[in-house]
């Protein structure tokens, strides 16, 4: 079992969760005073992930000193009209893999945000569960590929840019896909459909009216060109 509590409350209630486990627990806990996001009546059940925010266009899926920071840029992304949900996977093993999914297919894209290399963290284990529920635009807030300096807390969570601003850019990186996927579904769904109903419609003007042929055909000749150009644009932004 993996823990990583986010502030006070939740370091309390989750070292009392690991004395009851029965078996190898380990509780990742940052150096620095933590802001406290949790109330002392919060309640704290292994495997599930909070929803420390509400939000519709984008999740942000932090851990441990994270969650603050994502807290404060769901706030920066708020007043620029995105709305960020906001999910604290204080438990990194066993993961809520109902959460993730809920998130994926509700709010369509996800930033994960974690005080950890990228490579081998919450990260990684939150784009397997998403690729097998359903692929949807992705990032990742850490530390990249690299080895860390000595420092004070908020001297390294400058530099390896972990702080609200980087992930409000990171979410506006996703949000503009996911917007771009929406896009690319209705020109495929919608207009493309109705494009294709009115090839059939005048395909049955032709076959009733010879003498309408000649106008029919220059007319199908021109939705034939604005299907394959609806197709087109929908594949790129679909990202196919």
């Amino acid at each position: 079992m993996v823990l990583c509590p986010a502030d006070e409350a939740a370091t309390m209630a989750l070292v009392k969760a690991a004395a009851d486990h029965k078996g190898p627990v380990f509780i990742r806990t940052g150096r620095p005073k933590a802001p406290i996001v949790h109330d002392s009546a919060q309640k704290f059940e292994i495997g599930k992930a909070i929803k420390v925010a509400e939000g519709a266009d984008v999740t942000i899926a932090a851990t441990g000193l994270m969650v603050a920071e994502a807290l404060l840029a769901a706030d920066l992304l708020a007043a620029e009209g995105i709305s960020a949900r906001v999910l604290d996977f204080h438990t990194i093993k066993p993961l809520d893999r109902e959460a993730i999914a809920s998130a994926a297919s509700e709010t369509g894209a996800i930033v994960v945000a974690e005080e950890h290399l990228v490579d081998s963290g919450l990260g990684v284990r939150i784009a397997q569960v998403v690729g097998e529920v359903g692929p949807v635009p992705m990032a990742f807030v850490g530390v990249e590929n690299t080895y860390a300096e000595s420092g004070t807390p908020d001297e390294l969570l400058d530099k390896y840019g972990l702080r609200a601003k980087n992930i409000a850019a990171a979410v506006r990186g996703v949000h503009g896909k996911n917007a771009a996927r929406q896009a690319g579904r209705v020109l495929h769904d919608q207009v493309g459909s109705s494009l294709a109903a009115a090839a059939i419609q005048l395909q049955m003007v032709k076959m009733a009216h010879a003498s309408a042929a000649p106008a029919v055909g220059d007319a199908l000749a021109h939705l034939d060109g604005a299907l394959n150009a609806v197709r087109e644009v929908s594949q790129k932004l679909l990202g196919r």
